[in-house]
Parts: C-alpha cells; structure tokens; sequence
C-alpha cells in the first residue's frame, strides 16, 4: 500500500509505503526514479508520514533543492489521541548538480530541533529546528534552534 508519494524534481519523489510481502502495516521511505521506478531505501523506520510528512523545500535562485524527511519515533506520556509524539531524527538530504542523485548532509537528534523550515544564506544552508514536546499549550513551547551549515570546496560540512 502507497501511503503518501512527495515529487522532489522532475527525476525523483519520495514514496512511503508498505513492502508488497508485509502482512502487516510496515511503512518504508523510498526514492524512486520517475523514469524507471528504480527504488533506493532511505529508512525502515519513517516517523508518522500523516501528521509530518517529508518536506521539500524550493529556494527561487539557488539549484539546491533540500529535502528534509523524519526517522523513528519519541513518545511523551500516554494520550488518548492527539499529539503525543516526535520524530527522533530529522534527516537533510540535498539534490544539486554534484547530487543528482541526492545526499544525506546532515541528521538532527530531536532535542536539536525537529526541522521545519530551510533557507540559503550567502551560499550557507540554514534550518531552523523545533524542540519542543507534544502539547497545545503555549508554555511547553522552547524557542526555535537555529543551525548554519557551510559547505566548503573539499565537501567537508560545518554545523
């Protein structure tokens, strides 16, 4: 079963589905090549793709396009329904011309933030992180991490 599919580009999107020989509800995260349906595993272990699918985030300008998808799974407390949990780990995976076909760049432990939004500034990557726990009220709220990630001529990162 195809839960949710996320074009990336013209060549890739990311799909969540069940393996066809799963008895059961087992979601895995996919890329897949549009133009063949050749598939790469990216994680058996896709957080809630309902409540937080991946996000792919365009900069008009820039030929970067950064993916960001989210692994694994904290509970806080039990809950009848509702927002109970966090993605452990968020996982920036990037798309250029030395990636087409794309890379992982960097994982964020969720007390880093889970990622929510990206930007470019001055060819550096910046993402911003939210680290707080389930809850509507607005006390729980922490205030937002902010992450710069540079990328230098030996493809070295620095966070």
């Amino acid at each position: 079963m195809i839960r949710k599919v996320v074009p990336i580009n013209d060549t890739y999107a990311l799909v969540i589905g069940d393996r066809v020989e799963a008895k059961y509800a087992d979601p895995y995260l996919w890329q897949v090549e549009l133009s063949s349906l050749n598939k790469t595993l990216l994680t058996m272990k896709p957080y809630y793709s309902f409540k937080r699918p991946p996000k792919v985030f365009l900069h008009p300008g820039n030929e970067t396009v950064v993916v960001v998808y989210y692994i694994g799974q904290i509970h806080f407390g039990i809950a009848m329904g509702g927002d109970n949990s966090r993605p452990k780990q968020s996982v920036v995976r990037i798309y250029n011309n030395d990636y087409p076909e794309g890379k992982d760049i960097v994982n964020f432990k969720f007390s880093q933030g889970t990622i929510i939004s990206t930007a470019f500034e001055s060819g550096d990557l910046i993402v911003t992180g939210d680290p707080s726990k389930p809850g509507g009220e607005s006390k729980n709220r922490k205030p937002a991490r902010v992450w710069k990630i540079s990328f230098d001529n030996t493809e070295q990162l620095h966070v």
